[in-house]
């Protein structure tokens, strides 16, 4: 079999600490036609340095590309330009703070696409702090159910990540690219989105991602503030069009999702969470879909000491 171009797309901010094991990994892989996009988001204390000795390729990386922004954009529009950039026919992400868990990882996803025609493919990834396997066995599970079971559970919450999903570009393409209302969160939108529009997810029942454990969720208040905003968008955007399907339990435990946050994040009263947020507004014009109101909800989660 022919080897086609993989692109492998690495986005940085700020955080450089791992860049050198992260390309260890990627230069240590036997699959034979790969580039390289570092994509940086406007790092305050980027440098050219950082890259220069990493320019003496092995053989089989037939690019290496550096791009640099001069103003932080966000996740989302800094994944979408180096997408743009690729030539792969299929891209896969990985994060700085992430390695290839083995030298053959590249070629299971190459293989994934090839003989089973995946539009996306996704695989385990194990936490290099919690040593942690993600997904677990039950959201494995969730791949051999029907097409509706899977929409009803990825609005529930999103069960695969951004930093396990490599792309057939064209069907990335054609999928509407990643949603660009959206600054930080380019993964949950974009799967919901794929599993609508009925493309293929494969699973590949291997770890092949030894994970950092580092990523937007758990940066400084001020990112997680956006972070915030971005899965209110989701709600508003992806979960309310579908109430009519899926009903109580989506809104039931969105909203138990969405208090837990912001309490965590900001420490704030269900009653202020309830008057700021307009997406826990347009919850209660829905109110008549669940059993309880939206502040009995938060009542008996408080009780419940979540």
């Amino acid at each position: 079999m022919k080897e086609k171009l993989i692109s492998v797309i690495i986005p940085t901010y700020r955080d450089f600490s791992n860049i050198e094991l992260n390309l260890k990994s990627i230069f240590e892989q036997d699959y034979g036609k790969l580039e390289i996009i570092i994509s940086d988001d406007g790092s305050p204390n980027f440098s050219d340095m950082f890259y220069d000795a990493y320019k003496n390729r092995p053989d089989n990386i037939s690019r290496f590309v550096v791009l640099k922004r001069e103003m932080n954009v966000g996740t989302v529009q800094n994944l979408t330009e180096a997408f743009e950039n690729a030539n792969g026919e299929y891209i896969i992400v990985l994060s700085q703070d992430d390695r290839f868990q083995n030298p053959h990882a590249i070629s299971l996803i190459a293989e994934k696409f090839e003989k089973e025609g995946a539009d996306f493919v996704t695989y385990k990834r194990i936490g290099r702090i919690s040593n942690t396997i993600y997904p677990s066995s039950n959201e494995l599970k969730i791949f051999e159910a029907n097409r509706k079971t899977i929409i009803k559970r990825t609005l529930l919450s999103n069960f695969i990540s951004g930093s396990s999903i490599s792309y057939r570009k064209t069907s990335w393409e054609s999928i509407g690219k990643f949603d660009a209302d959206f600054r930080l969160v380019e993964d949950y939108p974009f799967v919901i989105k794929a599993f609508e529009n009925k493309y293929s997810f494969l699973m590949i029942d291997e770890v092949l991602i030894n994970y950092g454990e580092h990523g937007v969720s758990s940066r400084k208040k001020k990112q997680s503030n956006v972070l915030l905003k971005d899965y209110s968008l989701v709600i508003k955007k992806y979960v309310l069009p579908n109430l009519n399907i899926y009903r109580h339990h989506i809104s039931k435990r969105y909203i138990r999702r969405k208090y837990e946050m912001l309490v965590k994040n900001n420490g704030i009263s269900h009653i202020i969470i309830n008057i700021k947020y307009i997406d826990i507004l347009i919850f209660k014009i829905y109110s008549n879909m669940v059993s309880k109101n939206i502040l009995d909800i938060f009542m008996d989660m408080e009780r419940e000491k979540i």
